[in-house]
């Protein structure tokens, strides 16, 4: 009979009870204690690849199962944690389709390095798949070192092999690789393993073993090594009592035998000999030459052979005539009869009773090899194929309505051996963890038989239970080595070297079958040189999983390719050298015609006798299996981003490449935009005229203006358009990285309220969120709490831990927030509360306005409060009442500044407290009318020209509203409302993190009560210069549509804006131009007061080497006190890069950015003592004319606080230099040659030259 527990049974102890009956007669009685095994299902997680880059997407695959690989089809939960174990994303109650699911996971940009793990719950249980998340580089190829495993110490010498992997064997040149290998050395020469297969000596009569004679070094007998004989000595005991084993008085030196024998060839034979009726214990001992092994008798089974449904026979031998016996097989932790549930290893026991009513058993252990029942083939259609190749990927199953899991990499994956595939590896594995056996050594009794194959045995029979010793199996040394014998491999090796580099992934593919055994994927082959593996898996109802026997490869290779070499971007007026290098792996050298395509957008500078009437173009030699290159110097002429197409035709092959390089304005970018709110609600109002206008600044850089005029129909449009990227300032600490978290917060909410929340921009919003929350995490420090830059800063802030903790509380609702996150950050600012209810700051100033200033307790303790209100939801016996107190308090003592007296009025508010209409009353008679908004300004606006307010302005603001908002003045709130809709910039933030945030937080609520519905309004646009009007039509259908147009560029620039109908619209107007900053008016500035920063540049060059130019960069505050978190943005000369090592974060540079040929240094703090960092650069790039470039300083959350300076070096490349060795790259070849006969016409042209780049300057 069948005891069947169900699968969510507890891991726990239970008792068996059994009674044997006759006749209504009890025969016997007996119980045992079982303990449950947890294993009660099998469970994959594959992932496309283990390996990952930040900003990839994690691939994978939960597949359940059966013991006997049937779909197990259950509801599970699968929960995606960092390298802290904090929760970053889950699927609840995922339902399986055939035991699978299937799901993608996006990693940030800037994700928690270090190993992350998908867990997998179901029934009680969990699972764990665990992948690496890494900064590395792809390699071209691999070299791996493949020595002996052992050397004598008596070698003279060891020998290895040395190979090369990768993913394409060719252009291997210039690059360097190392390879290491270890390898043990070991006082003997040689090696002397047994393989015994049976051990219970009491029932049988002869012992049969396996001697294996082997080299150290792994190397193979010589002729004259087997001349000599092994010689076994073969000692049988019996001991009557247990422990006289280790009683020296009563040693016995019992029967010995010795056996000579040859070593055959392969240094393997076998011995039989009898075992004595009296022996309880057995030892071999075998000597050769200079070595010695011995051993006590061993279980081990070894047939690669055995497959699941072949038959094999085995011979059971007694020391007495057997006339009956019985046998079970247990395998997976069952007693299974069918031959495919005995993989991947069977325990078989045979047993007979004898007379007297005694046990006799044996066990032997079989590895079995698994086979499927199911069965997937995948072929692709060609084994070879050019990348941007169509082909053919065909599957063929066994059975209908089957489910098929497809992956396809780069062959380099192949090459480690960590993988999270689904293998035959890995499902053997998985399958012998179901046993419940023990392993007891040497057996003393039947009943450890039993045991050993897991199986407990309740019977009025003579069962023996002696002691039983698990040490009395003594695993066998080698005699003065010193070390364990494996067994279980006669193999040599060196120990694998794990990879470390992957390339992305090709196809990822979950299909299913229908009806079909056959189908067939066409795809293309990326652009990779590089062979492509692709393995699968199949699940079907009735026969279970199965899988592909190898991967199928395709190899992806294009003989003849070209390549271009040239940088990022460059600045009108500049020069820059194009490589071109051509790659030919035909047989032969061929001559490759190099032609450029022509084009307006650039000059190639060539001599005119070298162009040719086709294009410009250079022919070259290029050589079998090898590469040339041919350099072109060109010169933009336009902004923005150039294409430059380039061909490459030679008599065997051809081909053709599109690059682009974005060339930029001269000067110092400069941007404004100016906002007006048409409202058409009242029903009075039907029509309405503004104006919106602009005039240029002298020193402008002509060609670089852009006017633009932008519409939409909603209040909160521009930023809900703008949400990848809302304000024009870097962002990489704490408090900067939730500028992509929290404003998607308010857009869900507010688009909910409104019911127009589409699919589209909500998965948008959450995959935005779902990353700012994995970045975020970075910044949480081991105690809890958060800081600008994590474990990096000497303590965590206050300020920063409710920001996140508020942000998070408000995100909860929408994207998984570790619950854990939650407590520890609020626990650690409640520990950092005083008795009277005020919080302060361990950490350092970030936000010198709500953390610095002799308010700033006051300040800091409100911004906390609004955040500690939200923890209510999970602590609901949180109580801020303290603080509360505090704050009326100080409100009754008085508040001068208005920024305090904001958040003061924010957090009263939000509790209800009695002092906030007074508190509300006192910021508004504080404010500034102007028409028909209201705002506040503060002495912080005045520092710099700019036509944005200050960011204290916009969250002073911001709060007042949010007050309004709270204490239901709707109306009087709408005066702010229009003033703060109108401050945004073009991408829809404001002018930093902070301002824009708690803006749009303010906007939301207010935009979600307003009536807009229904909305019907023609915008028309006229713009100064231009002869037709600009038309935009906003309805209720397009209303959250940013609709655009360029407008001519004059001066000054007026648009006379024209609206009708119903509704609410916003129209922006944004100008965007560059200013030259001349160095007369550097000297001039660096007195000039309104300047919150000194700022100096020394640039250190040397005209003999233009390759290489440190500048010293030196700074100060010019200020009261220190600055807030500063940011300091050094563009590079075009050409120059700098080391990602160059700068190390220092006390205070916290964090250096590398930005497409500029640097973000995120500064601590800047006080009025001088700063300097050097700033080492190196040309990558030829760049000739170079134009100069600018260098940055800003605190960062009050932008109008800045210096800027630009510079250059003496140290210059000529148009000449730009040819390099090159032959026939441009007028400086036709110069030299012209030289020789014509010195006054190489004047000329130098003249003309020199003439030229002087009107570029």
């Amino acid at each position: 009979d069948k005891v069947t527990l169900p699968l969510n049974s507890g891991d726990e102890i239970y008792e068996l009870r059994v009674t044997g009956r006759a006749q209504d007669e009890i025969l016997f009685s007996n119980s045992t204690r079982l303990s449950f095994e947890t294993k009660r299902m099998t469970v994959f997680i594959q992932t496309d690849k283990p390996l990952y880059k930040p900003k990839q997407e994690v691939k994978f695959r939960v597949v359940t199962l059966f013991s006997d690989f049937k779909p197990y089809k259950t509801s599970l939960n699968i929960l995606i944690k960092d390298p802290k174990s904090n929760l970053i994303q889950q699927w609840l109650s995922e339902q399986s389709d055939l035991g699978v699911v299937s799901k993608t996971f996006q990693l940030s940009s800037h994700p928690m390095l270090g190993d992350w793990s998908i867990q997998v719950q179901v029934n009680d249980q969990t699972y764990y798949q665990s992948f690496q998340v890494s900064e590395y580089v792809l390699p071209k190829f691999e070299v791996t070192l493949q020595t002996p495993l052992y050397c004598s110490l008596n070698s003279v010498s060891l020998n290895g092999t040395v190979t090369i992997n990768g993913s394409s064997q060719n252009h291997l040149t210039g690059i360097s690789r190392n390879a290491s290998s270890n390898v043990f050395f070991k006082q003997h020469d040689y090696s002397l393993n047994f393989l015994i297969m049976l051990l219970v000596l009491k029932a049988i009569s002869q012992l049969h073993s396996t001697v294996k004679v082997t080299r150290s070094d792994g190397n193979q007998l010589t002729p004259e090594e087997r001349r000599n004989n092994v010689v076994m000595t073969v000692t049988q005991r019996n001991y009557t009592e247990h422990w006289n084993r280790w009683d020296g008085r009563n040693q016995d030196t019992g029967a010995v035998q010795i056996i000579n024998h040859t070593v055959p060839p392969n240094g393997i034979f076998k011995i039989e000999f009898p075992i004595l009726d009296d022996s309880s214990e057995l030892q071999l001992k075998a000597s050769f030459l200079d070595t010695v092994s011995s051993m006590a008798v061993h279980d081990m089974f070894k047939d690669e052979n055995i497959k699941a449904g072949s038959p094999f026979e085995r011979v059971v031998s007694g020391n007495k005539q057997l006339k009956e016996f019985s046998y079970m097989v247990v395998s997976r932790g069952q007693l299974v009869a069918v031959e495919n549930s005995w993989a991947p290893k069977a325990c078989i026991i045979v047993y007979y009773i004898e007379d007297d009513g005694e046990i006799i058993n044996d066990v032997l252990k079989v590895p079995v090899q698994l086979v499927f029942k199911n069965k997937i083939q995948l072929f692709w259609s060609k084994a070879n194929a050019e990348p941007s190749e169509r082909v053919s990927l065909r599957i063929t199953v066994a059975q209908p309505n089957s489910i098929v899991g497809i992956v396809a990499v780069d062959k380099s994956v192949n090459l480690m051996n960590v993988s999270n595939d689904i293998t035959m590896e890995n499902v053997v594995h998985e399958l012998e963890l179901y046993n419940t056996g023990y392993y007891l050594g040497m057996f003393m009794n039947s009943f450890a038989v039993f045991q050993e194959c897991g199986l407990w045995v309740l019977t009025d029979a003579n069962l023996v239970k002696d002691f039983i010793d698990v040490y009395d199996h003594i695993a066998f040394l080698e005699e003065n080595e010193g070390y364990l014998v494996d067994f279980h491999d006669f193999s040599s090796g060196s120990s694998p070297r794990v990879r470390k580099h992957f390339p992305e992934t090709w196809i990822w593919l979950d299909t299913s079958m229908g009806s079909r055994t056959y189908q067939e994927f066409e795809v293309t082959v990326p652009d990779s040189i590089t062979s492509w593996v692709a393995t699968a898996f199949v699940i079907s109802e009735d026969l279970g999983l199965g899988l592909t026997t190898a991967p199928v490869e395709l190899q992806s290779f294009q003989p003849f390719f070209i390549f271009l070499n040239l940088p990022y971007s460059v600045i009108r007026g500049e020069e820059f050298a194009l490589e071109v290098t051509i790659f030919n792996y035909l047989k032969d050298a061929t001559e490759v015609k190099v032609i450029i395509e022509k084009s307006d957008t650039f000059d190639i500078l060539m001599a005119s006798n070298e162009i040719n009437v086709t294009g410009h173009q250079q022919t070259v030699l290029v050589p079998s299996e090898d590469g040339a290159t041919v350099l072109f110097p060109v010169r933009p002429t336009r902004l923005g981003e150039m294409p430059i197409t380039v061909t490459a035709v030679s008599p065997a092959a051809s081909d053709a490449v599109t690059q682009r390089i974005l060339v930029k304005a001269e000067g110092i970018e400069k941007s404004y935009s100016q906002s007006i709110l048409l409202d058409l609600t009242d029903s009075k109002l039907q029509t309405t005229l503004k104006t919106l206008s602009f005039s240029f600044p002298p020193h402008i850089v002509s060609g670089s203006e852009r006017v633009q005029i932008t519409a939409i129909g909603d209040i909160l449009g521009s930023s809900i358009s703008g949400l990848a990227s809302l304000i024009r300032m870097p962002y990489g600490c704490g408090e900067q990285n939730m500028i992509n978290f929290a404003p998607n917060i308010y857009v869900l909410d507010y688009l909910t309220k409104k019911k127009q929340l589409t699919e589209n921009l909500k998965e948008k919003a959450l995959s935005f969120m779902r990353q700012g929350y994995q970045r975020e995490l970075l910044y949480q420090r081991e105690d809890g709490s958060f800081s600008a830059f994590g474990n990096d800063d000497p303590s965590g802030s206050t300020w920063l831990s409710a920001f996140v903790l508020r942000c998070f509380l408000e995100a909860d609702p929408y994207i998984d927030i570790d619950q854990n996150v939650l407590h520890r950050a609020y626990t650690w600012l409640k520990g950092h509360q005083k008795s009277n209810g005020e919080f302060w700051e361990p950490g350092r100033v970030i936000h010198s306005e709500l953390q610095g200033g002799n308010k700033s307790p006051v300040t800091l303790t409100a911004y906390i409060v609004t955040s500690l209100l939200g923890y209510k939801k999970y602590q609901p016996n949180s109580d801020v009442q303290e603080s509360i107190n505090f704050l009326e308090s100080e409100f009754d003592r008085g508040i001068s500044d208005n920024y305090t007296l904001a958040l003061v009025t924010y957090a009263l508010s939000s509790v209800r407290s009695p002092k906030a209409k007074d508190a509300l009353n006192m910021l508004t008679w504080r404010a500034e009318q102007e028409g028909d908004m209201q705002f506040w300004v503060s002495p912080v606006s005045r520092l710099s020209e700019s036509w944005q307010p200050s960011s204290l302005d916009i969250e002073v603001a911001a709060y007042a509203m949010l007050s309004h908002f709270l204490q239901h003045q709707i109306s009087e709130g709408i005066p702010i409302m229009r003033w703060l809709s109108r401050q945004r910039n073009s991408l829809g933030g404001f002018a930093s993190t902070q301002d824009t945030i708690v803006a749009l937080k303010a906007l939301s609520e207010f935009a979600a009560l307003m009536n807009t519905e229904e909305t019907d309004i023609q915008v028309t646009m006229v713009g100064s210069g231009s002869r037709s009007p600009v038309k935009f039509v906003i309805s209720t259908q397009n209303r959250f549509l940013l609709q655009t147009a360029e407008l001519a560029v004059v001066q000054p620039t007026a648009v006379n804006i024209s609206a009708s109908g119903f509704g609410f619209a916003i129209c922006q107007l944004n100008v965007i131009y560059n200013v030259k900053d001349s160095r007369s008016s550097i000297i001039q500035r660096s007195i000039q007061d309104q300047e919150a920063f000194d700022l100096d540049i020394a640039v250190k060059d040397d005209k003999d080497d233009i390759n290489h130019l440190n500048l010293n960069v030196c700074t100060r505050f010019l200020g009261p006190g220190r600055s807030g978190m500063a940011l300091m943005e050094i563009n590079l000369l075009s050409g120059f890069t700098v080391s990602s090592d160059a700068i190390s974060p220092s006390e205070t540079v916290k964090k250096v950015e590398h930005d497409h040929g500029k640097l973000n240094l995120y500064l601590d703090s800047v006080n009025e003592t001088q700063f300097c960092v050097d700033i080492p650069s190196v040309r990558n790039f030829r760049v000739s004319n170079t134009q100069d470039a600018s260098v940055s300083i800003m605190d960062y959350y009050e932008p109008r606080r800045q210096a800027v300076r630009s510079y250059n070096s003496r140290a210059q490349l000529s148009s000449c230099d730009l040819c390099g060795d090159a032959h026939a790259c441009g007028p400086c070849d036709s110069v030299a040659s012209a030289s020789l006969s014509h010195p006054n016409a190489c004047l000329l042209v130098c003249f003309m030259l020199l003439f030229s780049l002087q009107c570029w300057l």
